[in-house]
């Protein structure tokens, strides 16, 4: 089960490895829900590039999949989903990665998890993907 609480827009964390066994399966799986201001008008795809930028300036052995579930919107918008994998403490890590824009703000939300237990949790990140409002103050 894909467990998840977060404070204000900045993170949301779950954590199915309780009763692991296997030193590779002690990683958490967590959903990452985030915001930034942007500097000047983008289009969707032009911040996802920049993103996938700064990503891969971030993590070793980055991997974009070209395989990626496209049926993912974020609050009913736009949405770009970006699929990859990188290596994090020699743990082979996949991401799942939800990006739209909204007025001057980029949101988005990212699952990720130990390669091989990837799928277990999936449907239920997508379930909080697809839940995810923004709310105007």
């Amino acid at each position: 089960m894909l467990r998840c609480y977060g404070t204000g827009s900045v993170c949301a964390s779950a954590d199915d490895s309780k009763n692991s066994s296997s030193p590779t399966d002690t990683l958490n799986q967590e959903i990452i829900i985030n915001s930034e201001t942007l500097s000047k008008p983008l289009l969707l795809e032009e911040y996802s590039r920049e993103l996938i930028n700064r990503i891969k300036q971030r993590v070793s052995n980055f991997q974009l999949l070209e395989k990626c579930d496209t049926d993912i919107k974020l609050t009913g918008s736009p949405t770009q989903t970006i699929c990859y994998q990188a290596q994090e403490n020699g743990a082979n890590i996949k991401y799942l990665l939800a990006v739209s824009l909204h007025v001057d703000r980029a949101y988005y939300l990212i699952y990720r998890s130990e390669l091989s237990q990837y799928d277990r949790s999936l449907n239920s990140a997508k379930n909080v993907f697809r839940s995810f409002q923004i709310v105007e103050p």
